[in-house]
């Protein structure tokens, strides 16, 4: 455990550090680095107990693409959380521009591990939960700037809710199958969510593409478990 933490400290302070550069001006930048110098540590900790639990010996390339994914996403929040002391014209730019670099490294970490046959349950989950964290920085950022759109926190709730489910009923507890809706529905929502942040767009378009989101994502959320249902039921 503790080879792989030596190993994802570095990458997570360095990484986030040299973002936190970039976007922040200098008299917000010493508290921001505090927060985030700890905030990184803790992250690193989590995931190599995480490993360790799993019986995990090193860190593969998959799960590297992952973890990084997972530093640029805390960072974001750290950014998020102190918006209003950053003094930068282009915030939202960075912002979309990082947002979709962790949008597009989540295609990447997938295709490397089948690719690779790096393909392990652990980095199944870690995968499932940096998705389901990355939802939630976004909607925090939206609902922050606009409050009358708290419905859009079900979006990250959907798995939680999915996973209590599973565990109440057994019907639940059957292996969905592959289903390339599934994956598309998702991929469009985090598309519109990370749009949503763009500054210059009108209360009335956040809200659209927010109303449109949130419909989608509960129509994939039911129909799966209705599939779940009748099959167990048939």
């Amino acid at each position: 455990m503790v080879s792989i933490l030596l190993k994802l400290i570095p990458l997570s302070i360095i990484t986030s550090t040299v973002i936190i550069l970039i976007i922040t001006d200098v008299e917000t930048l010493r508290g921001i680095l505090s927060y985030n110098f700890f905030l990184q540590i803790f992250l690193a900790c989590l995931v190599s107990i995480a490993m360790h639990k799993s019986k995990l010996q090193s860190i593969n390339l998959a799960n590297y693409i992952t973890y990084f994914r997972l530093i640029i996403i805390i960072t974001l929040l750290i950014l998020i959380l102190s918006r209003d002391n950053i003094d930068n014209t282009y915030y939202s730019l960075y912002f979309i521009f990082f947002s979709f670099l962790v949008f597009i490294m989540d295609w990447l970490d997938g295709y490397i591990a089948r690719k690779l046959k790096q393909i392990t349950d652990f980095g199944f989950l870690f995968d499932q939960e940096v998705d389901n964290i990355f939802l939630f920085v976004l909607v925090l950022s939206i609902t922050l700037s606009y409050s009358a759109l708290y419905f859009l926190w079900l979006i990250p709730l959907l798995r939680y809710i999915f996973l209590l489910m599973k565990y109440a009923f057994v019907w639940m507890r059957s292996e969905l199958y592959d289903s390339m809706r599934r994956k598309s529905i998702c991929a469009i929502t985090t598309f519109m969510l990370i749009i949503s942040n763009l500054e210059v767009l009108s209360f009335f378009l956040v809200e659209l593409l927010s109303i449109i989101s949130i419909t989608i994502i509960v129509f994939s959320f039911i129909k799966d478990i209705l599939w779940l249902y009748r099959r167990n039921n048939a």
